[in-house]
């Protein structure tokens, strides 16, 4: 969407391009009389930078603004093509967590926040879709944007892969699965009860590569235009928000057919 300053400028520009036509109109008139003519009085009437109209734009050589659908629509067209260029840190960086089948012919990606309402709702169903199909293999990004307790909880999770990878699914279906918001003491209680040793992960979340994960999710998600969570990629599609598990199963399916 445009900057404040980008709509301005853009005002700027049409008020500038009117002003050009009205000189031109002015220079080839011979016969017009001294007072402006009416389009002259429209422009005249209005403010000095006027929000512009698809009309007045098109009138002074300048495209109609875009709705913020139309923008959005754009954005994503945008995102998609992103989608090939980053295959390689999507799906086979070798500090991203993996689970379900290692060896699957389809792979989804999540974007997930472990505050996310929608996230929690989408985790039982893509759990229950990868175990009945058992051929899926699943990229798990950790991208806390939601709240500082999201950030912390994110690290004991990237904490617990780096050193224990074989118990990261199940810590991090105990974090989705907490109702009400994220603690401290509700990382290290679910972290004990997923038989996770407490005292190295919380030692492991100082070490600068979980940070640099972090970062490198931060940095993947921007480039694909995602600012919220949840968000997946499957069979190279992105699909931006909250899917129910029938849609996530008809992606899947439609992944392995492509």
């Amino acid at each position: 969407m445009s900057s404040a300053f980008d709509k301005l400028k853009r005002r700027v520009l049409a008020r500038q391009r009117a002003d050009e036509i009205i000189k031109r109109q002015r220079s080839g008139d011979s016969d017009r009389q001294d007072g402006p003519n009416e389009y002259e009085k429209a422009i005249r009437s209005k403010p000095a930078y006027p929000e512009p109209s698809d009309e007045f734009l098109r009138a002074v050589g300048l495209p109609p603004e875009k709705t913020p659908a139309e923008q959005e629509r754009q954005a994503h067209a945008a995102a998609q093509k992103n989608v090939d260029k980053l295959k390689a840190q999507l799906l086979d960086d070798p500090h991203t967590p993996v689970g379900g089948n290692l060896n699957g012919d389809v792979t989804v990606v999540e974007f997930f926040d472990y505050d996310c309402t929608y996230c929690k709702r989408a985790q039982p169903a893509l759990r229950a879709a990868v175990e009945k199909d058992g051929n899926v293999r699943v990229v798990y990004k950790e991208f806390p944007i939601l709240s500082d307790a999201s950030v912390y909880a994110s690290r004991a999770a990237l904490a617990a892969w780096l050193i224990d990878r074989g118990r990261y699914e199940a810590f991090h279906d105990a974090l989705m699965g907490h109702r009400g918001n994220i603690t401290q003491n509700t990382v290290w209680s679910l972290a004990e009860k997923t038989g996770l040793d407490v005292a190295a992960v919380k030692a492991k979340m100082g070490d600068p590569m979980v940070k640099r994960m972090i970062d490198a999710n931060m940095q993947l998600a921007s480039q694909l235009n995602i600012n919220g969570t949840p968000a997946f990629v499957i069979g190279g599609q992105l699909i931006p928000g909250y899917i129910d598990g029938d849609k996530i199963r008809e992606l899947i399916r439609k992944a392995r057919e492509s």
